[in-house]
């Protein structure tokens, strides 16, 4: 038999036992498994007790509890990012805040500060002044704009001048730079930023020609009117220069070395510079190109005639990079009697551009706001057809600038279009002034031009009759003298031609040898007496031959 075919007879087997069997009781069905599984195996013996095995009943199926009804819930909605505020009319600071956060955020940076009680806004160059009724007018509008909570409703806030000003006060607590923060200034670094110039394409570095893209981070409020490019040309200005300045390069020098200079913040030179000369010289035409490169927003023009008259009469140099005495005309002296007037610069004049150059810190009243402290950035150019009298004998302030003379005369034959030129000139121009200023710096000082230094003595004489005197008196020889009592005596003369007795009276025979000695070039003068019997004697000069009018 296959083995096929003893399965089928093992199963019919099986299956018959399991059918006798299903209702017998354990022990019966336990001895007829056993048999089966001594007769065909163990597998039979398996498949038998899984017949008997008694069948689970499936579990009955759960109940389906019905589901409660959804409750309904209140509608949520998106706010959009331009949604009403909602403010605490109790709570300004925070309000203050949100106006913050939602109109003065730039790319994470704050484009709105308070600074010597004044707001400023980014404009996305340089930082403008906001006037205080504009700053007033925003606050309103965003105020205006929000909602108050009023138990489960949003009402319109509805402002009142008091909201407005506390919100205001609120933005200058959260806002205020100190007054350390002078421009330009790095704000994250808080580092100066003196070398940064902004021009309409760019941030340049005057040393190094850098150029870095316009930030809310640079704390700046001047910036030029034009783009910078590094291969700008200018060759009516060039040519300009040479006519001006014929044969003299260092005089073309200082010109563009001034005028980079007064493109910057930076002061740390403390020089001015006075430009002197004929008529119709080009002297306005470069305070005309100085304007332009700046910007009207950083020049202004002067008169010693109104800057110091009254308590805010310095609030227009705040701010300035440039300032111009276009047509300096100073008063004449004149003579009351015994008296003099000596006319000239007036003495708060003086201490002001000493102020200003000495890069003191000043205060600066102006009207409707608090003083303004600190430093002026502005560089002081004085023009004139002669020389001034800065009234200065001790020469500390004709020291404190450089003077830039002006030879030649373009009256009758002047050229109505040149300004337009220049002006169209102004990127080339500034390229040129640029790397002049690098030269400056690497240099550390201006240096007085040879062909105007003519002018430094003239300068000193308007500004101090004593010196005018020794400089029309007498001439420096190194082997030459002259007798003590004939000079003075020269002195006196002098004093009585010109009316100034005044001069005479402060200068006795005593203190003629220090003051002659304190005039620039006759520090080497010495006095000598060579025997007790002849008389004393200043060695080192010589008298002038007189002229024809005083023989």
């Amino acid at each position: 038999m296959t083995e096929s075919a003893a399965a089928k007879v093992w199963q019919r087997d099986v299956e018959r036992v399991v059918g006798a069997l299903r209702d017998a009781g354990p022990e019966e069905q336990r001895l007829a498994l056993d048999r089966l599984g001594k007769r065909y195996g163990p597998e039979a013996r398996v498949a038998a007790a899984e017949g008997l095995a008694p069948k689970r009943a499936p579990a009955p199926e759960p109940i389906a509890k019905p589901e409660p009804p959804p409750q309904p819930q209140p509608e949520v909605k998106a706010r959009p990012a331009d949604a009403s505020p909602v403010l605490n009319p109790s709570a300004p600071y925070d309000n203050a805040s949100e106006f913050i956060h939602r109109t003065a955020l730039v790319d994470g940076h704050c484009t709105v500060w308070f600074w010597q009680d004044v707001f400023y806004r980014w404009s996305g160059r340089v930082y403008e002044p906001v006037p205080h009724e504009v700053m007033r007018q925003q606050v309103y509008r965003f105020l205006d704009g929000a909602r108050r909570r009023s138990g489960e409703q949003l009402l319109r806030f509805q402002p009142t001048p008091r909201h407005v000003n506390e919100t205001i006060d609120a933005l200058k607590s959260q806002l205020a730079l100190g007054l350390e923060c002078h421009p330009p200034m790095w704000l994250e670094r808080r580092e100066s930023a003196k070398d940064w110039v902004v021009f309409q394409n760019g941030i340049v570095n005057m040393l190094t020609e850098e150029v870095r893209p316009l930030t809310p981070d640079l704390w700046v409020h001047n910036a030029l009117g034009f783009n910078w490019d590094p291969d700008a040309e200018c060759p009516a200005w060039e040519t300009f220069l040479a006519e001006v300045f014929p044969d003299d390069p260092e005089s073309v020098d200082f010109a563009e070395q001034w005028m980079g200079y007064n493109m910057t913040d930076e002061t740390r030179f403390q020089k001015g510079a006075m430009f002197i000369g004929e008529k119709r010289s080009g002297k306005g035409t470069i305070a005309h190109v100085m304007q332009h490169l700046v910007g009207d927003a950083s020049y202004v023009g002067l008169s010693f005639a109104n800057w110091t008259r009254g308590e805010n009469s310095q609030q227009s140099l705040i701010g300035k990079r440039v300032g111009v005495f276009p047509d300096v005309r100073l008063p004449k002296g004149r003579a009351f009697g015994k008296s003099y007037d000596p006319g000239g610069l007036s003495h708060a004049s003086a201490e002001l551009l000493l102020n200003i150059i000495g890069e003191d810190s000043i205060t600066i009243g102006r009207k409707y706001l608090g003083p303004w402290q600190g430093t002026l950035p502005i560089k002081l150019t004085l023009i004139s057809n002669e020389v001034p009298n800065l009234n200065d004998p001790g020469g500390v302030l004709p020291s404190r600038f450089i003077k830039l003379h002006f030879p030649v005369s373009f009256f009758g034959r002047e050229d109505p279009d040149l300004r337009v030129k220049l002006r169209g000139e102004l990127s080339g121009i500034a390229v040129r002034c640029v790397r002049a200023y690098g030269d400056l710096c690497r240099n550390r000082r201006f240096i007085q031009p040879a062909a105007s230094r003519v002018l430094e003595l003239d300068l000193l004489a308007a500004s101090d009759p004593f010196t005018a005197f020794v400089l029309e008196a007498f001439e420096v020889d190194h082997s030459g003298m002259v007798v003590k009592t004939k000079a003075y005596a020269l002195f006196q003369s002098w004093c009585a031609r010109n009316d100034r007795q005044d001069v005479l009276r402060s200068v006795s025979d005593k203190k003629f040898g220090e003051r002659l000695k304190g005039v620039e070039g006759f520090g080497h003068v010495t006095g000598w007496r060579q025997t007790g019997s002849s008389p004393r004697v200043w060695l080192g000069l010589r008298p002038k031959a007189p002229k024809k009018d005083e023989e």
